[in-house]
Protein backbone atom coordinates (compact mmCIF):
# COMPACT_ATOMS: atom_id res chain seq x y z
CA UNK A 1 0.00 0.00 0.00
CA UNK A 2 1.37 3.71 -1.30
CA UNK A 3 0.67 6.25 1.17
CA UNK A 4 0.74 10.10 0.60
CA UNK A 5 0.98 12.75 0.38
CA UNK A 6 3.10 11.82 -2.58
CA UNK A 7 4.18 14.39 -5.70
CA UNK A 8 3.11 13.64 -9.47
CA UNK A 9 5.11 15.00 -11.73
CA UNK A 10 2.60 15.75 -14.67
CA UNK A 11 5.71 17.53 -16.39
CA UNK A 12 9.27 19.28 -15.67
CA UNK A 13 7.68 22.15 -14.30
CA UNK A 14 4.41 20.64 -13.39
CA UNK A 15 4.42 18.74 -10.02
CA UNK A 16 0.93 18.38 -8.28
CA UNK A 17 -0.25 16.92 -4.84
CA UNK A 18 -3.76 15.31 -5.63
CA UNK A 19 -6.32 14.06 -2.94
CA UNK A 20 -6.23 10.91 -4.63
CA UNK A 21 -4.65 8.83 -7.37
CA UNK A 22 -5.39 5.87 -9.55
CA UNK A 23 -1.84 4.67 -11.51
CA UNK A 24 -0.67 1.06 -11.93
CA UNK A 25 1.32 -0.09 -9.39
CA UNK A 26 4.54 -0.63 -11.10
CA UNK A 27 4.30 3.02 -12.53
CA UNK A 28 4.81 4.53 -8.88
CA UNK A 29 8.99 5.01 -7.85
CA UNK A 30 9.80 5.23 -3.96
CA UNK A 31 9.47 9.08 -4.34
CA UNK A 32 6.88 9.95 -6.75
CA UNK A 33 4.16 9.32 -9.77
CA UNK A 34 6.28 10.24 -12.99
CA UNK A 35 3.85 9.69 -15.34
CA UNK A 36 0.03 10.66 -15.72
CA UNK A 37 -1.88 8.72 -13.69
CA UNK A 38 -5.30 6.93 -14.94
CA UNK A 39 -7.63 8.66 -12.16
CA UNK A 40 -7.01 11.97 -10.34
CA UNK A 41 -9.95 12.94 -7.66
CA UNK A 42 -10.07 16.23 -5.72
CA UNK A 43 -11.92 17.01 -3.32
CA UNK A 44 -13.27 20.88 -3.62
CA UNK A 45 -12.96 23.19 -0.97
CA UNK A 46 -13.46 26.79 -0.51
CA UNK A 47 -10.03 27.43 -0.96
CA UNK A 48 -9.05 25.02 -3.78
CA UNK A 49 -12.31 24.97 -5.74
CA UNK A 50 -10.91 27.60 -8.49
CA UNK A 51 -7.54 26.48 -8.77
CA UNK A 52 -9.26 23.07 -9.00
CA UNK A 53 -11.50 23.31 -11.40
CA UNK A 54 -9.68 25.85 -13.94
CA UNK A 55 -5.81 25.57 -13.10
CA UNK A 56 -5.48 21.85 -12.28
CA UNK A 57 -8.21 20.50 -14.96
CA UNK A 58 -6.19 21.87 -18.21
CA UNK A 59 -2.93 20.51 -16.54
CA UNK A 60 -4.17 17.05 -15.74
CA UNK A 61 -5.76 17.45 -19.79
CA UNK A 62 -2.63 18.66 -20.85
CA UNK A 63 -0.97 15.82 -19.33
CA UNK A 64 -3.33 13.13 -20.70
CA UNK A 65 -4.56 12.14 -17.09
CA UNK A 66 -7.17 9.95 -18.22
CA UNK A 67 -10.21 10.75 -15.83
CA UNK A 68 -10.59 13.75 -13.25
CA UNK A 69 -13.14 13.64 -11.01
CA UNK A 70 -13.81 16.39 -7.98
CA UNK A 71 -16.08 16.20 -5.24
CA UNK A 72 -18.00 18.65 -4.25
CA UNK A 73 -18.39 19.61 -0.68
CA UNK A 74 -21.51 20.68 -0.11
CA UNK A 75 -23.44 17.77 -1.85
CA UNK A 76 -23.59 14.37 -1.95
CA UNK A 77 -22.70 13.55 -5.65
CA UNK A 78 -19.37 12.64 -7.82
CA UNK A 79 -18.88 14.91 -11.53
CA UNK A 80 -15.49 15.05 -13.54
CA UNK A 81 -14.45 14.51 -17.00
CA UNK A 82 -13.55 11.73 -18.72
CA UNK A 83 -10.95 10.95 -21.59
CA UNK A 84 -13.64 10.20 -23.59
CA UNK A 85 -14.93 13.71 -23.82
CA UNK A 86 -18.10 12.95 -21.83
CA UNK A 87 -19.11 14.44 -18.43
CA UNK A 88 -18.93 11.67 -15.75
CA UNK A 89 -21.84 11.51 -13.03
CA UNK A 90 -22.78 9.52 -10.21
CA UNK A 91 -25.92 8.69 -9.68
CA UNK A 92 -27.67 10.04 -6.14
CA UNK A 93 -28.79 7.06 -3.93
CA UNK A 94 -32.01 7.09 -2.99
CA UNK A 95 -30.65 7.46 1.08
CA UNK A 96 -29.23 10.48 -0.10
CA UNK A 97 -32.00 12.57 -2.02
CA UNK A 98 -33.09 15.55 0.02
CA UNK A 99 -36.49 14.84 2.10
CA UNK A 100 -39.28 17.06 1.95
Amino acid sequence: MLHGPFDVVLAADTVVRPDLVVAPRAAYTERDLPVAPDLIVEVLTTNTRWIDLHVRFHRYEQAGVAAYWWIPTRRVSLRGNCKTGHTCRSRRSPATKRQR
